[in-house]
Formats: structure tokens, sequence, C-alpha cells
């Protein structure tokens, strides 16, 4: 019987090591990468007298290269035939969202203070994607659908808002003579919450139920199967041609920018907003709001990001937050 549970568990055990290992190592060392530049800026700031004009238009114009990024990559999937307008509507919502989010800053006057947060934020999504595309993540798990995906941001919403909660508990940056360990350990939060998500996104994509895809028992004759029953998850190492490259800047890419301005830019504008409230936990209450948020983004992230073949869509990478 042991020997029965050892075999069984083999398979969710390597799909999760290896999902742990490219994508917490990824995750890892760009949100530490965030952090420290964050953090450099900021006393940087300190030293010298830069008016919060310039830092506001600063911000402004690095919070529209993720919608720039999203618009070329609909006209580039519009002229090789693998857009659809689906992906399109999905792109305008998200663009929408950072826009909104890019208002909201300037009228709670928190646009200025942001600018450290957007170039950490900035750098560690180029840097994501970048990695990712060296770093594929290929499983054999079927295409994203509107349960598996609807499923999956919920989860991940939840999560989010746990992540939170437990961040608060971490110490600021610089307290009591830690200079980095602070982020160290929000960075390892932050890569357990993408690992989590990769591993339940695939999960939930492997789940007959929430695929919309059945499979014939016991298989009819002459009928071929579109994927094997048991996931499968393996990390691998290529690198990327200049079309590859493309597709990761402007499809996921522009699309995880985006998302990661929105929340950079939203976040302190609504502290901001809770404080002038004066509600009795305004942390409390951001942290719901950062769990909502994360679960609406997903969908229009994951079906942004789809290009169209024939008559299937296809994701080159599993998009996370």
């Amino acid at each position: 019987a042991a020997k029965g549970l050892l075999a069984a568990a083999k398979g969710p055990a390597f799909n999760l090591a290896n999902v742990a290992g490219r994508t917490g190592l990824i995750v890892g060392l760009t949100k530490m990468l965030n952090y420290m530049v964050r953090q450099f800026i900021e006393e940087a700031f300190k030293l010298g007298n830069t008016p919060d004009g310039v830092k506001a238009w600063w911000v402004s114009a690095m919070a529209m290269i993720g919608p720039a990024l999203i618009l070329v990559g609909a006209i580039r999937n519009g002229l090789n035939g693998t857009g659809s307008v689906s992906a399109n509507l999905w792109r305008v919502l998200t663009a929408s969202i950072t826009v909104g989010a890019l208002i909201a800053s300037h009228l709670t006057g928190s646009v200025s203070k942001a600018l450290p947060a957007m170039v950490g934020a900035t750098l560690y999504s180029v840097f994501r994607d970048l990695l990712n595309a060296i770093f594929p993540l290929k499983d054999n798990a079927a295409a994203p659908s509107t349960w598996n995906t609807g499923a999956t941001a919920a989860i991940y919403g939840v999560s989010q808002y746990i992540l939170a909660q437990v961040g608060q508990l971490i110490p600021e940056s610089g307290s009591d003579g830690n200079r980095f360990l602070p982020d160290l350990i929000r960075a390892g939060l932050d890569s357990f919450g993408s690992v989590l998500d990769d591993f339940v996104y695939m999960l939930c994509r492997s789940c007959e139920r929430l695929t919309g895809v059945t499979l014939p028992e016991p298989p009819v004759a002459g009928y071929v199967q579109e994927r094997e029953r048991t996931l499968k998850v393996l990390a691998s190492v290529q690198m990327p041609d200049r079309h590859q490259c493309a597709n990761a800047a402007f499809n996921i890419g522009g699309q995880r920018l985006s998302v990661t301005h929105a929340f950079t830019l939203l976040l302190p504008a609504m502290y901001s907003l809770l404080q002038d409230a004066q509600v009795k936990d305004p942390q409390g209450l951001l942290n719901l709001f950062i769990g909502f948020m994360a679960a609406a983004v997903y969908i229009p992230l994951v079906f942004g990001s789809l290009m169209r073949t024939d008559h299937s869509y296809t994701l080159r990478e599993t998009p996370t937050a």
C-alpha cells in the first residue's frame, strides 16, 4: 500500500517540483530586483529635489507602455491572422483598467510618490517575461476555458488576500537595521503565490468538469486522444527566436505590464481614499480589495493573451498576475 501511494504521488510531486523550480525562482529573483530598485530610488529621491510634477509625468509615461504594447500586439495578431475580436475586447479592458488606475492616482495626489514603485514594477515585469521566454513551462493540460479560468481566478483572489494579510506581519525595509531581509521575505511570499497559481491553473485545466471537454471511455475505434489523462508539467530551456520574443512582449508581456502598473498605481490611491474616509481598518479593507482585483484582472489577462490558430486557441506561456 505504501509503495502504491508513493508511486501515485510521484507524478504530482514531479509536476510541482518543475513549477516551483521554474516559476518560484523566476518570480523570486525578479521580485527581489523590484524591491531593491524601489528602495534605491527612494533613497536617491530623499537626497535630491526632483519636482513632483516631473515625477508625475514620468509615472504617466511609464503607465502608457503597457497599453501601447497591447495595441501593437492586437495589430500584429490581426495582421498575422492570430487575433480575434474577443481577445481584443479583453485587451481593451486591461488597458482601460490601467488608464483608470492612472487617473485615480492623479486625483488622489499619490501619482508623484509612485515613481520608485513604477520603475521596480516595470523591471520586474520585463525581466520576468524575458526569463519566462527562456525557461518556458510546458504542460499537456487542456486549453483555457471560461470555467477553468474562472475557478483559477477565484482561488487566485483568495490566495492573494491571504498573502496580503500575512504580509502585514513583515516589518518595513530598513527597520531594526534589516535592509533586505523584509524584501526577501516578501519575494518569498510572492513566489509562493505564483507557484500556487501556476499549479492550480494547470490542475483546473486538466479537470474534465472544468475544461468542457470529455474524453470517451472506453476510446472508440479511430479516435485519437487529444491529450493524456495524466497531467504532465516540464520546465525547459530554449533560446527564443524573434517571433517568440515578439509574442512574449506584445501578448502576455503587455498584459502583465499593464496589470502590474494598475496595481502599483491603484493600491496607494485606494489606501488614501480609505484613510480620508476614516475607516477603522484601512489596511484590512485594502487587502480585500487586493483579492478582489487579483481575481477580476485574471480573466482578461488570460483571454487577452490568447492567439488564434484556425479553430483553436493556444497559449504560449501560463499567464499569472
